[in-house]
């Protein structure tokens, strides 16, 4: 595709960040002769409204925010069918990037933050509530100048705001997830703020603030955890910056301060400004133009929580940050926010199959409890409904009900460590018809949440062990 020239003017010149459904390449406006970042939906169906509406949200979203710290957007269009964004060209690092070094300095972390808390206001004021604030949506250019990015799932909170998420699922990056975000309740400009609370504690101590085995246990700590101080992970940090993440950090949002432009005064008071930071070291031509950057914490969508819900989940990607090469980096780095990687990951909410939480996340088994028939049961009714639906195709559907009726023998049998090894084997197998596009995302999340409950009823390894 290098070469490639869209809408008789953009010329695309080098890959620099892909996710499921989108590219961006360093690319050149030959009309104005400038570069310019370019982000193609790819492998989309034209028909899919939803997707689409996203797209163009972000254009619109993006536009209508004109500031210094956040990233300017160029033009939108279609060319032969794909539908492409221009937008303005950074050549520096994401934070991700740079937390891969380590914990930031205080100094430096604080104004990034402060300069994050200018762009929040910003959009903030014209309604805007962007809902995945995470270091990887944080680029820094070569100067120490922040650009936020990836608006694709920013809600405005106007009334006129159509909901492009599914029921009962919430959307976002679970490290850096607001409670009530995780719990699929109103958000506003709070919310970014907490999220600015993981970040800043992410970029002081090298970790956000809340991790663990999959995208769910993280955010049930969200819920009902309170994360160690900053300072007992990061000896000598003064008790004020302590004290403002710990308001950023608090479960209800009316214990937040109310405005970015309030955190930023009482970041102020902690640091000496922009004008104190050291500025980001300059990237070769060689290194900037290297492709294949990889994409940090993939912004997902799951069920909602509420407090107190088992964490219990299908295994998937952890909360950690992780390491990426690109460094010449644009709107959505992480890509996957217009597009929504659509990783969903199971919550049982408010059905315990005999499991309880326990504080760290974990779960423990009743023993001698094994899973009820009704459970196994409503999985291949979810099966064989999404059949139906023309979410599953008829043999698809034949081979996951046959690995149910193995579970459910292994049961009879009272081989229940047996039957969780082939509960695993049937979510494997369900990520793999999602990942080669043969079940579609509200067949997949309705056949994945009755097999997170059987899971859930059932010994993990662990617990076998």
């Amino acid at each position: 595709m290098t070469g490639r020239v869209l809408a008789g003017r953009y010329e695309l010149r080098s890959l620099i960040g892909r996710g499921g459904m989108a590219q961006v390449w360093a690319g050149h406006d030959q009309r104005l002769d400038r570069d310019v970042a370019v982000k193609l939906l790819e492998h989309t169906d034209l028909r899919d409204s939803t997707v689409l509406d996203r797209f163009d949200r972000e254009a619109r979203t993006v536009a209508k925010l004109s500031h210094p710290n956040i990233i300017a957007i160029h033009d939108v269009g279609t060319d032969h069918g794909t539908p492409f964004l221009i937008m303005e060209l950074v050549e520096g690092s994401s934070l991700a990037d740079l937390l891969i070094a380590g914990p930031v300095d205080p100094t430096r972390a604080v104004d990034i933050a402060m300069q994050v808390c200018d762009a929040l206001t910003v959009a903030h004021a014209a309604g805007v509530v962007h809902r995945d604030v995470k270091p990887a949506n944080i680029l820094i250019t070569g100067t120490g100048q922040v650009k936020v990015c990836d608006f694709g799932i920013a809600k405005m909170t106007g009334a006129d705001q159509a909901n492009l998420t599914a029921s009962a699922q919430a959307i976002g990056t679970s490290a850096y997830m607001a409670p009530e975000q995780v719990a699929g309740g109103p958000v506003d400009a709070r919310t970014d703020l907490y999220a600015l609370g993981c970040v800043l504690y992410a970029m002081l101590t090298g970790q956000p603030p809340f991790t663990g085995d999959n995208a769910v246990q993280v955010a049930w700590q969200h819920l009902n955890q309170a994360p160690p101080p900053p300072s007992a992970r990061c000896p000598g940090l003064p008790p004020p910056l302590d004290a403002l993440i710990a308001a950023l950090l608090a479960k209800q949002a009316a214990d937040r301060p109310a405005t970015a432009a309030r955190t930023r005064a009482d970041l102020a008071q902690l640091g000496s400004g922009p004008a104190a930071t050291t500025a980001m070291p300059s990237m070769g031509t060689e290194r900037t133009f290297r492709a294949s950057a990889a994409v940090h914490q993939p912004t997902r969508t799951i069920p909602t929580m509420t407090a107190g819900d088992d964490p219990s989940a299908v295994p998937q990607r952890s909360g950690r940050i992780r390491p990426g090469s690109a460094v010449l980096l644009a709107l959505a780095v992480a890509v996957s926010a217009v597009v929504v990687f659509a990783l969903v990951l199971v919550v049982r909410s408010g059905m315990h199959d005999g499991r309880t939480a326990a504080p760290d996340g974990s779960t423990t088994a009743s023993a001698g409890t094994p899973p009820a028939a009704d459970t196994l049961s409503a999985l291949k009714a979810a099966i064989e409904a999404q059949r139906r639906a023309g979410q599953l195709d008829d043999a698809d559907a034949r081979e996951l009900t046959a690995q149910v009726d193995d579970i459910a023998r292994y049961i009879s049998q009272n081989d229940t460590g047996k039957a969780a090894d082939k509960a695993a084997e049937l979510s494997k197998s369900l990520n793999e018809l999602r990942d080669e596009g043969k079940i579609g995302e509200a067949g997949y999340t309705a056949i994945l949440a009755a097999a997170g409950r059987l899971t859930a009823a059932l010994p993990s390894s662990e617990e076998r062990d």
